[in-house]
């Protein structure tokens, strides 16, 4: 789970975008992660499910925030498939 904290020296942190990048690098298909922040992250990965989005709030006026669950789904490759028995030249 990737937390952002709200103080002066958020600005050196890396962005909700690059903690996601660093996440699906190391993590396996059918793995999740949890990002806690003040909105929704843009969905950009082709293989990211939205498991879950739930509203946390700490209190009497403050911002609610966004726990967002995202879900690295399995990737299916494409295979090219050949008729057997077929020859691709052709006899005369």
């Amino acid at each position: 789970m990737a937390v952002l904290p709200w103080v002066d020296f958020a600005s050196i942190l890396p962005t909700p975008g690059e903690l996601l990048n660093r996440a699906w690098e190391v993590l396996q298909p059918g793995g999740k992660v949890g990002l806690l922040h003040q909105f929704h992250p843009q969905l950009r990965k082709s293989d990211a499910r939205l498991v879950a989005i739930i509203q946390v709030i700490q209190g009497t006026n403050a911002r609610p925030r966004c726990f967002t669950v995202l879900e690295k789904e399995y990737i299916i490759p494409k295979y090219t498939f050949v008729q057997l028995g077929k020859s691709n030249s052709s006899s005369t």
